[in-house]
């Protein structure tokens, strides 16, 4: 029998990091009992308790969690589950950036999973490798055979090599080119026009691919398929123009917006399920890949709204003036930077923008600005906040 734990290192930082958690949710829990009149430390205090509990169940299951592999069974145990799999139930693996699943013939068992924070994993694999098969390397051979043998894709296995060949290079190269597309888009954007063009126009031209492949280039990612995926050419471009709506614009009004984006958001799922066949809603799997792929229609339906709104809008600008009452910086993945700003024009309250990092220096509270008024063009109002 041979046991596989969470290597040392693992075990120490997690050991640390949950008890330095658990010494601060206490302190906040007590203050906020000893503090019953603040509402905030009171609230914080309340919040505090499923934090410890849950900081409690990583120390006790990082202690507890193991493999165990033996000549009849391989195992997980865990301060929550404990799972077993006959050797000769087990249909074999398969890995994801995560995690390993160990996956049974039979559904009454349960798949075994573990992550990469395991010791010893090199041998791990060693052992899997030996003795059962990688289903995605499986998964693979099935598929190519599939696509090699189907009339739909040539007159013979010559034809259906070559065209997909073809296929993965023509995929490769729109995915290439849209991960440019959206580098230059986020972090250069010179000359604006083109780069808001080409993030519009990349997503429309990998679906345009589609129908000429007749199914061999599909748009969902799956690890250990055959199929070429235009998948980065739709992600790339879709992030970078939700970026750029983001932190080049401040849309005052969205009450136009809405319509036409659920209207191109809906419109743009349903071409996508008709030029392809890929979508098989009674299985779980490609529910979740759906749902990733309307995640990516609103992001980039969103940011070609209103980028092409805003970048696009010939409209006379209406000056007016306002002052700073406060600035602000978020920050997380990204930093924003932001002024909440004196009514103006016919507000009656304050107004929160977003403005670049140097006028945000530039500016202090009290300081006078000007905002200038557009009405978009998609009727969309937006405004541009100045010295």
């Amino acid at each position: 029998m041979r046991e596989y734990r969470i290597a040392k290192g693992w075990a120490i930082f997690i050991y640390v990091t949950a008890t330095l958690m658990n010494i601060v949710f206490l302190f906040v829990l007590g203050y906020g009992i000893l503090h019953p009149d603040e509402d905030a430390m009171l609230f914080l205090g309340v919040v505090s308790v499923p934090m410890i509990i849950l900081m409690t169940v990583g120390i006790i299951d990082t202690a507890k969690s193991k493999l165990i592999i033996t000549n009849t069974s391989i195992g997980k145990r865990s301060f929550l589950s404990n799972r077993d799999i006959p050797i000769s139930e087990v249909l074999g693996f398969r890995s994801d950036d995560k995690y390993t699943y160990i996956e049974p013939k039979d559904k009454t068992y349960k798949k075994i999973r573990f992550g990469k924070s395991l010791e010893k994993r090199q041998e791990i694999f060693e052992w899997l490798y030996s003795n059962f098969k990688d289903l995605d390397e499986l998964n693979k051979e099935i598929e190519t055979q599939e696509i090699l043998s189907s009339d739909d894709f040539g007159r013979n296995v010559e034809e259906r090599e070559e065209q997909l060949g073809l296929a993965k290079k023509v995929a490769t190269g729109i995915n290439i080119f849209g991960g440019g597309v959206a580098v230059y888009t986020l972090f250069v954007s010179e000359p604006y026009e083109l780069c808001i063009i080409f993030s519009i126009l990349t997503p429309l031209i990998a679906f345009a691919i589609l129908p000429f492949f007749k199914g061999l280039i599909r748009i969902n990612e799956q690890k250990g398929s055959a199929y070429p995926t235009i998948y980065y050419a739709i992600l790339g471009p879709s992030i970078a123009l939700m970026g750029r709506a983001y932190f080049d614009f401040n849309i005052y009004d969205y009450s136009n917006f809405w319509v036409p984006f659920v209207v191109i958001a809906l419109l743009l799922l349903g071409v996508s399920l008709a030029v392809s066949n890929e979508f098989n809603l009674k299985e779980n799997k490609h529910i979740g890949a759906l749902f990733g792929l309307v995640l990516f229609f609103l992001m980039y339906t969103g940011g070609a709204i209103v980028t092409t709104n805003c970048y696009f809008d010939e409209s006379e600008a209406i000056n007016y003036k306002a002052e700073i009452i406060q600035k602000t910086v978020h920050t997380g993945k990204t930093t924003t930077y932001k002024f909440e700003l004196t009514p103006w024009g016919d507000q009656i309250e304050p107004e929160t923008v977003t403005v670049s990092e140097e006028f945000y220096e530039q500016m202090e509270s009290g300081n006078t600005v000007n905002v200038y008024y557009l009405k978009g063009y998609f009727n969309i109002p937006w405004l541009v906040v100045t010295e």
